[in-house]
């Protein structure tokens, strides 16, 4: 086991928090993380868990997974996220749910209500908030939103009709079920039953059962389909028409006229109408007519085909959305003989079974009340599916699971009956069904998932344990080692390592009388039985895990708030007195943090009794002898537990910040500081206590723990996120390389009882996780995380495209119109008169160019190209606008645009204008040229400033870019920025020895670095090799997997027994390793000349050949091992 991840508990507190795929992955929520168990053929389960940040509040799947595996879900911010499974990233989503909570008055309102959602038919995920259902499409990555259907509701559930593409089943917040179309945004039946918080709904299709015929005949019934009301026939015009239809002697008209006469027998009369249309009947039945079908514009459709190869393929009425075009799915899977029905459950221990077509309720599920109270519904959480069109599953007021069979009566009507059916599950909140396989899986109130198979006779139910992700401490027994106690979120679990599966933990909890966070746990010395615990609420406790029960033994409160430790001490406060066990704790009470103790015996038994010694504790832990307490400001005391008064014998400020744990290992005492430090207290004698120091986390240190195997190894956890490994006799004080970092801070971290190089880590808000440090490197942080997922894609909003397109046409003429008039004014100033000139109007500068068209100057050297490059289509002019080309162009006739512009325009003008201006002005330099021609340097480098200003504000690439600076001396400035701005080029690099040696080589690196984010290797390795920066270039090639390139840059630039040879064989063999190439791994190792863990490679292949097997036994002579 070199990493293993326990799956987080599931959020059952959310409506449909947890769904089956229909590949048969069992999904479900667990506050901010996603988590995805699937069954493998040997009846093993792969875990996956995506962390999602923001806490989940509701997903569905997409029902064909034949193409695409999408899952969607919503987000506390209300995001909507689709993520695709196979490469389990987000892929598509939208926020429309976030703009209009940014445009409410009441925003904290918005947020806290629930957003529902759903996959429907044709791939498009609905989603519904306060006054707004958003339909995103998948496919183009667009939405539409409608803020009028449910428009006072606040809906809870949504679940889509797997027959009608358009169908959506939804509910509400006060009990409301509410189906809707979502193809005209409309709301077809409204349906009262519950009355309370709408919990799940399921769909099922069944054919319509036929009525028994009865003694009597029902005048209202009638096979023949073409007298149904409604049906349109031709009407007959011939004289013999009538003559064929036999008629009945009697009618219902006679028999009421005949009602007033004398001596009437109504009896009499019924059944003679009875027998008249009976023969009308049977005679009605063998007469031929010839009726006409009736063209009504549309194709009849029907059922039977004489051949089945002429029958159309339901395969090839779904359409696949392939290169961005959207095929036709069909809309309506219904037959006009089904029958349609919704499930649903609420907050209440009854289910309604409706008739989605007519919009009606069809039969109540009624559980029996038992210990039902109506105030405990809120606390309760009912679920019910369809098993099949005969089977309902749901769970009762006690969380046991129900079987209930459905008889069909015919015409839309039905009657239900609990089954005989019985399962052994309790307190279960949340149900799925897998239709396919008819598999149960059950989300259960003890944190364990139940996977129910119906279908099997033998051990039909298997159970997964889960755990919070809150994980402030472990504990491990000191008599069984193999039993470790967790400190979670409201609740202790119990983790056997023994019965530790590769594929799933088994744990049991404790969770009565807790009601809040566990913040310590503490095992008994001598009872393996008992275990100690406080809570944030200042509750201490000891429960005994031998008592079915489980409910604990509170002592006499003490504390206001959070109890920081517990510990187990012998001790007495009288001399004559035999030491007994006493519970010592700290926290905070009042204003200040105390220590208090227990007793377990005598008259004063679990009445607090404060030691008034040491104020203002943070932790606690008691040895046989010793008493350590930290303190605040960073002081630690160790008091003698033979000493009734508890008075310190040792007193050491080892820091300025708060101590926050301690553990002991036969004469040695590590502490743990928000220093940042770890502290080893050497304890000889109360005489001789001597210590050290050890540095290495970047934020405080949260907990320490010794090995069981190995009393110089320590394990340390931090608010920096990281796990590290210590070695006290190391004699740098540092930690060994290998650590973990994870997403959030480590609380706690254990070495595993019967394997030292396996660790146990738990902290905020991330998964438990069982890792083997001497192997595996990990790096589970945030911005790793963030790195390798994909950006999530925009959407637009439908009804607004019209809209933009024809806002942005208006924009692009009026940009059009402006570009022509800027263009006529600019070629009106260069052609500029004599007579002007001489006036002393002041020549054209950039300045004077409106600053909406500097950007569109570009490098033009006349009108004409400016013209023609400027009347491009606008659409793509816009485009290109925002595409930079780093690269410089060396291909222009000059590095300067304005001086020769001057030069050229009319020179006999120019030299009037010299000729005739006085002495004292020819330093004021107005032209351009004038300041080129000028003596002082200044000038001149005013003038390429200028002219370099012009070319980064026109976004030209022209040579100018890399010689002005070097003529201004400012080139070191701009190759700087171009390294901050990651737009460094090769043509820079060429000019940093104009600085200096050292300037270029760090330049080298730069560009390196610059081509490893961009994806260019290879070509960075060069820059690196350069700079004779071997290690760098060897690491880079090893992270992109170019492992041949990396050995033969290590062959030609190190020496033979060069460690880093032994670095990347590892990791190219890891590679191939998980790669399952055993032998290429085995033929690097073999290279290296490593047989041994060759033969390890090799013996991971599953089912050899026989020339493999001869290999093996081969490199098993090599090693000296028995051949098979």
């Amino acid at each position: 086991m070199n990493l293993y991840r326990v799956p987080p508990t599931a959020n059952f507190q959310i409506p449909n928090c947890a769904l089956i795929t229909p590949d048969g992955t069992f999904v479900y929520i667990s506050f901010s993380q996603i988590v995805c168990l699937k069954t493998t053929e040997n009846g093993d389960i792969n875990t996956f868990v995506m962390e999602i940040g923001p806490r989940v509040q509701a997903i569905d799947c997409d029902l064909d997974f034949s193409r695409t595996k999408y899952l969607a879900c919503s987000l506390e911010d209300k995001h909507i996220y689709i993520f695709d499974l196979d490469k389990k990233i987000p892929v598509y989503g939208h926020s429309a749910h976030v703009e209009k909570s940014k445009q409410s008055k009441d925003r904290d309102r918005d947020f806290l209500d629930p957003l529902p959602i759903c996959f429907t038919l044709n791939k498009k995920v609905v989603s519904a908030s306060r006054n707004r259902c958003v339909i995103y499409c998948v496919a183009s990555n667009t939405y539409k939103v409608n803020t009028e259907i449910g428009k006072k509701h606040i809906f809870t559930v949504l679940k889509a009709s797997p027959y009608d593409a358009n169908l959506i089943g939804a509910g509400t917040k006060d009990g409301l079920i509410i189906i809707m179309s979502i193809k005209n945004m409309t709301v077809i039946h409204t349906m009262r039953g519950h009355d309370s918080e709408i919990r799940s709904l399921d769909w099922m299709k069944t054919s319509q059962v036929p009525a028994e015929e009865e003694d009597l005949f029902d005048m209202y019934t009638s096979n023949d389909p073409e007298t149904e009301f409604g049906v349109i026939t031709e009407k007959r015009n011939d004289a013999n028409f009538e003559s064929e239809v036999p008629t009945c002697t009697n009618t219902i008209h006679e028999v009421i006229e005949n009602m007033n006469e004398e001596g009437f027998d109504f009896a009499e009369a019924c059944q003679a109408l009875k027998q008249d249309m009976l023969v009308t009947k049977e005679n009605v039945t063998e007469t031929n007519f010839d009726f006409k079908e009736v063209e009504t514009g549309k194709k009849a459709h029907t059922d039977s085909f004489s051949d089945t190869s002429e029958a159309p393929s339901r395969e090839d009425d779904f359409k696949s959305v392939e290169n961005g075009v959207i095929n036709e799915v069909p809309d309506n899977l219904v037959e006009d003989d089904d029958l349609i029905l919704l499930l649903s459950s609420a907050s209440e221990p009854k289910f309604w079974v409706w008739d989605a077509q007519k919009g009606c309720a069809l039969d109540k599920i009624q559980v029996s009340s038992g210990n039902y109270h109506k105030q405990n519904s809120k606390n309760w959480y009912f679920s019910a599916k369809w098993l099949n069109p005969f089977t309902i599953i749901t769970n009762d007021q006690q969380g046991a699971v129900v079987l209930w069979d459905i008889e069909y009566r015919g015409e839309g009507k039905l009657s239900i009956h609990k089954s005989k059916s019985e399962y052994s599950l309790k307190l279960i909140m949340h149900l799925t069904v897998d239709l396919s396989t008819e598999h149960v899986w059950a989300i259960s109130l003890h944190s364990t998932i139940l996977n129910l198979d119906l279908q099997s006779e033998k051990n039909p139910i298997k159970e997964y344990s889960t755990l919070n992700s809150r994980i402030n401490q472990f504990s491990i027994n000191p008599i069984d080692p193999n039993v470790i106690a967790i400190a979670c979120n409201k609740r202790i679990s119990l983790l056997n390592v023994s019965k530790l599966n590769e594929n799933f933990v088994f744990m049991d909890g404790m969770a009565n009388q807790v009601h809040s966070q566990v913040l310590t746990v503490a095992w008994h010395p001598e009872k393996e039985n008992l275990l100690g615990f406080s809570t944030r609420e200042g509750r201490i406790g000891i429960f005994d895990t031998t008592k079915l029960q489980n409910c604990p033994t509170i002592m006499k409160p003490f504390f206001s708030k959070d109890v920081y430790s517990v510990t187990w001490a012998k001790f007495t406060t009288k001399v004559s007195e035999e030491p007994t066990w006493h519970l010592f704790c700290c926290g905070f009470a009042g204003q200040a943090s105390h220590l208090v103790y227990y007793p377990q015996n005598g008259n004063g038994k679990f009445v607090p009794t404060q030691v008034k010694h040491f104020q203002n504790v943070t932790s606690t832990l008691a040895s046989q002898e010793y008493l350590a307490i930290g303190c605040f400001d960073g002081t630690v005391h160790l008091a003698d537990l033979s000493d009734v008064t508890l008075a310190p014998f040792y007193s050491q400020k080892l820091g300025s910040k708060l101590i926050s744990g301690f553990c002991f290992s036969t004469n040695k005492l590590a502490v743990a500081s928000f220093d940042h430090d770890i502290t080893i207290l050497h304890i000889e004698s109360k005489e001789n206590i001597t210590f050290q120091k050890f540095k290495g986390h970047k934020s405080g240190v949260t907990s320490v723990n010794w090995s069981l195997k190995n009393p110089e190894l320590l394990v340390s956890t931090s608010s920096d996120c990281t796990v590290r490994i210590w070695n006290i006799n190391d004699t740098n004080n540092s930690a060994e390389e290998k650590l973990a970092t994870f997403e959030r801070d480590t609380f706690a971290a254990i070495f595993y009882p019967t394997n030292d190089n396996l660790v146990i880590v738990g902290g905020a808000n991330f998964m438990m996780t069982i890792f083997n440090y001497k192997e595996t490197s990990i790096d589970l942080s945030r911005q790793s995380n963030k790195n390798a997922a994909k950006p999530l894609m925009a959407s637009i909003d439908e009804a607004n495209v019209v809209k933009k397109a024809k806002k942005e046409k208006k924009k692009n003429l009026l940009v059009q119109k402006r570009l022509e008039r800027s263009l006529k004014d600019q070629e009106n100033s260069i052609n500029r008169t004599e007579e002007e000139v001489i006036n002393g109007i002041k020549e054209i500068h950039l300045d004077e160019i409106p600053k909406s068209d500097q950007n569109d100057l570009g490098e033009q050297s006349g009108v004409s190209s400016f013209v023609q490059e400027n009347t491009k289509d606008l659409s793509i002019a816009k485009s290109d606008k925002n595409k930079k080309d780093s690269s410089i162009q060396f291909n222009y006739s000059s590095i300067f645009f304005l001086t020769p512009r001057e030069l050229n325009r009319d020179p006999i003008a120019m030299l009037k204008n010299l000729v005739e201006s006085k002495e004292e002005d020819e330093k004021k330099w107005h032209l351009r040229h004038e300041k080129l021609f000028s003596l002082e340097q200044n000038v001149v480098k005013s003038l390429l400033n200028e002219e370099y200003s012009h070319q980064i504000a026109s976004n030209a690439q022209s040579v100018g870019l890399l010689t002005l600076p070097m003529l201004t001396m400012d080139i070191k400035s701009v190759i700087l920025e171009k390294i901050s701005q990651k737009t460094l080029t090769e043509e820079y690099i060429a000019v940093a020895p104009f600085i200096s040696h050292t300037f270029w080589r760090n330049t080298c690196l730069a560009f390196a670095h610059q081509c490893v984010e961009q994806g260019l290797v290879l070509k960075a390795i060069s820059y690196f090799l350069c700079c004779y920066d071997v290690n760098d270039a060897i690491s880079v090639l090893c992270q992109s997997n170019n492992y041949t390139e990396a050995m033969a840059i290590a062959k030609m630039r190190k020496s033979e027994n060069d460690p880093i040879f032994k670095d990347i064989v590892q990791k190219w063999t890891k590679y191939l390793d998980y790669c399952g190439n055993f032998e290429g791994a085995a033929i690097v190792w073999m290279a290296l000349g490593d047989n041994k863990s060759a033969l390890e490679v090799l013996k991971k292949r599953s089912n050899p050949d026989e020339d493999l097997m001869k290999i093996i036994d081969k490199l098993k002579d090599l090693n000296g091992e028995a051949s098979t």
